[in-house]
């Protein structure tokens, strides 16, 4: 055995404070935290797929037949291009 020992005591002073501090501190606490915001973040996300897309493009580039035509100003050619994109729509009359 260890031997007898006496209970310690509390000291007379108690950590008073606000107690949210107290729960801003508790590790569990702040996992859900950080849990709660990654799912509002998928929550935005989920709700910016509902509007449609729509995107430009284009790139510039040389193109001739022969080399040394390549780098004048005949050869400066591009393409340009735009894009949308809609989700799936599922369309049914009301009340279904």
């Amino acid at each position: 055995m260890l031997g007898q020992r006496t209970i310690p005591s509390a000291s007379p002073r108690v950590a008073v404070g606000v107690p949210a501090d107290l729960l801003r501190r508790r590790p569990d606490i702040r996992r859900a935290e950080r849990d709660i915001a990654a799912q509002s973040e998928q929550i935005g996300i989920a709700t910016a797929e509902l509007y449609p897309h729509f995107s430009i493009s284009g790139n510039i580039f040389f193109d001739a037949a022969n080399f040394k035509d390549l780098f004048t100003g005949d050869s400066l050619a591009g393409k340009r291009g735009a894009d949308l994109q809609l989700e799936h729509l599922e369309l049914r009359p009301a009340g279904q």
